[in-house]
């Protein structure tokens, strides 16, 4: 296995576009619990995170989510 210095890792991070900024995910990630929460209010959904990767996405939104808790 190969390992990735420093240096090409800073090299990649100069040269990548930015395609949303982080305002603009925070903005989308509010817009989806606000959705989920309207058309999900009187239900009791279970919410799981399928994949390793969407474990930042699923902490950012799951703390959005307003479900009936019993």
């Amino acid at each position: 296995m190969s390992t990735i210095s420093l240096s090409e890792i800073q090299q990649v991070l100069d040269e990548a576009d930015l395609i949303y900024s982080a305002p603009e995910v925070n903005q989308a990630i509010n817009k989806l619990a606000n959705q989920i929460n309207q058309q999900l209010a009187d239900q009791y959904p279970l919410c799981l995170t399928v994949m390793l990767g969407g474990m930042i996405f699923s902490g950012q939104l799951l703390p959005q989510l307003n479900f009936l808790f019993y």
